[in-house]
């Protein structure tokens, strides 16, 4: 049995049990390792070295994911939300909860995949549709690029979307064209989804806006019919049934009057020719001549005074009728008495006037016959005339009087039923004033969504806004540099330890004189160092092969690290230096480039 030399992981068993109560557990755990690991140096080292190149190698023909997006936002006119949301069956809640199947459903991405042709090469029949085989390619290739896009909201309100649209594969040219035609047609149909809302929020508020507007206008027929058939009824107006019982009570009043003055006028005519009577039956012949000379010397004609004084007193009876209606003035009021008195006074002036006034006939060429002309058969025919004239104005006046005493009884009648008909009224016109001022309402939504929608089609309304463009990224965002660095020293590592761990596990040799002492039973005495008598191959492997083997994988490995770092960092440099240094096929077969 050969005697290899002590290692300090010997020598430090060979320690005296009191030494070894100083140390603590966890120190004598890492000396243990770190003698091991410089016992056996080069088993871990050559494994490490490997399993970092293989590592390195195998980092270099994965895929490599790029990951590009674009962010958009959708902000929404904060009136048109409400005024739509709260009065129209129509919502733009609808288009925000339907976000990701509008923008990468599968009609979305296939409308985006034929846009961009690529399913130009698919096999299509003579009229130019994809047949069976070329449609499920097409769902294949949806369902890929379906699994490399995302849609998060970043942040969502009631107005306002931001919107993410993700790509993640290993095209990241294809991803950006994807992803812009993606949301380039989300927002043409967005745009349409929102002009047909708008359109349809249009033809509601129209439609409710007419049914407002023809109620009113029944409303205000039924007002103006009520209000013509029953005057006064409205309290806005002026009170036209006082007024205008006031106006009958005074053309009664009027026509009293009128008619009281014509009886007298009748009865005086009356007594005028009863006296005639009886003038005409006294008279001497004697002074027949005389008389009927003085009467045929004068002729009767009306007096103009007394025109005036009617007239005078009509006036004044107008003014007091328009001070009573339109100025609202009572009996007491001075004006009005002020005007009754001047009206008493016009009246005793008419009544000292007499109807007619005579004057003298004066003879221009020949001399008038007297004779046969009887004077007082004369003032009786005229006298009987001015009686059937008042008789007849006394009918008339009668005539009148009846019609306006009916006029009087239903306006009476009128004033009674009055304060119902004005509360009926008043209902009617409240009603018809919140008709009008719903109609309003809706009119000026109908006018708001005019506007925006005017707006909205000429791209003022709803708006778009583009954060972020997608690019296309210098770099890919998997696998990471320090991950495959990290990763690969983790496998080296692995494997180096493994390595050294399955050694001592399987080497039976006694090297520790613990081990002999346990093995044996016996105490060890001493022990020597070894004896060497020439090289042997095991010294040549360790000192010459093993150190050359080591530099070599370093050197692979440092080569491998600079490629990943090209790879992963200039990716254009690296299929540069991979198309000079290998032919085209096998660099693209090999490193995937």
């Amino acid at each position: 049995m050969s005697v290899q030399p002590i290692s300090s992981f010997l020598a430090s068993r060979g320690v005296a049990p009191g030494a070894e109560s100083v140390t603590s557990d966890l120190q004598q755990v890492i000396a243990k390792v770190t003698a091991i690991l410089a016992y056996r140096r080069w088993l871990f080292v050559i494994p490490l070295l490997t399993g970092i190149g293989l590592s390195l190698a195998v980092s270099l023909m994965l895929p490599r994911r790029y990951e590009l997006n674009t962010i958009f936002e959708r902000r929404d006119d904060v009136v048109l939300t409400k005024l739509i949301s709260s009065n129209s069956p129509y919502s733009f809640e609808t288009i925000r909860r339907s976000l990701g199947l509008d923008l990468m459903g599968y009609q979305a991405l296939a409308q985006a995949v034929d846009d961009l042709e690529l399913t130009a090469d698919y096999p299509r029949d003579a009229e130019g549709n994809l047949t069976p085989e070329g449609q499920l390619r097409k769902q294949q290739l949806v369902s890929s690029l379906s699994a490399s896009l995302d849609v998060r909201i970043l942040e969502k309100s009631t107005f306002l979307d931001l919107i993410q649209v993700r790509y993640s594969g290993s095209e990241p040219e294809l991803g950006q064209r994807l992803v812009a035609r993606l949301t380039e047609n989300y927002i043409i149909r967005t745009r349409a989804w929102i002009t047909d809302i708008l359109h349809k929020s249009k033809d509601f508020f129209a439609q409710e806006a007419d049914k407002r507007r023809e109620r009113a206008t029944t409303l205000d027929a039924k007002l103006m019919q009520l209000a013509a058939a029953h005057p006064g009824v409205n309290p806005a107006d002026p009170d036209l049934l006082s007024q205008r019982l006031m106006s009958t009570n005074l053309a009664i009043e009027d026509l009293q009057l009128r008619r009281a003055e014509a009886e007298s006028k009748v009865n005086s005519l009356k007594e005028y020719l009863a006296e005639l009577d009886q003038g005409h039956a006294a008279r001497l012949p004697t002074t027949q001549p005389a008389s009927g000379q003085a009467s045929a010397d004068r002729r009767w004609r009306s007096n103009p005074q007394r025109e005036r004084l009617s007239a005078a007193i009509d006036q004044v009876k107008a003014q007091i009728a328009d001070a009573k209606a339109l100025k609202q003035m009572t009996d007491m009021h001075p004006h009005v008495m002020g005007l009754r008195e001047k009206l008493e006074q016009l009246r005793l002036e008419l009544e000292r006037e007499p109807a007619q006034l005579s004057e003298p006939i004066v003879a221009v060429s020949e001399p008038v016959e007297a004779e046969g002309f009887d004077p007082i058969a004369e003032d009786r025919r005229r006298a009987n005339a001015e009686l059937k004239s008042l008789s007849e104005v006394i009918a008339r006046i009668d005539q009148n009087l009846a019609k306006y005493q009916v006029q009087k009884q239903q306006l009476e009648e009128d004033k009674g039923l009055l304060f119902e008909r004005r509360q009926n009224y008043l209902a009617l016109q409240q009603e018809a004033q919140s008709a009008k001022a719903d109609w309003k309402v809706w009119n000026d939504h109908v006018e708001m969504v005019s506007r925006v929608l005017a707006a909205e089609e000429g791209r003022r309304g709803v708006g778009f806004t583009t954060v972020e463009k997608a690019r296309v990224p210098s770099r890919p965002a998997s696998p990471t540099l320090a991950g495959v660095f990290l990763l690969s020293a983790g496998v080296g590592l692995a494997l180096g330890a493994m390595a050294v761990f399955l050694r001592e596990v399987f080497d039976r040799s006694l090297r520790d004189p613990a081990k002999v002492r346990m093995a044996l039973g016996i105490p060890v005495l001493e022990t020597i160092g070894e004896i060497r008598t020439g090289l042997k191959q095991a010294w040549w492997s360790r000192r010459l092969l093993m150190p050359a083997v080591a530099g070599a994988e370093t050197l692979v490995v440092m080569a491998l690290g600079a490629l990943v770092y090209m790879n992963l960092r200039y990716p254009e440099m690296y299929r540069n230096v991979i198309d000079q240094a290998l032919p085209e096929r096998v660099a693209a077969g090999f490193f995937g480039a």
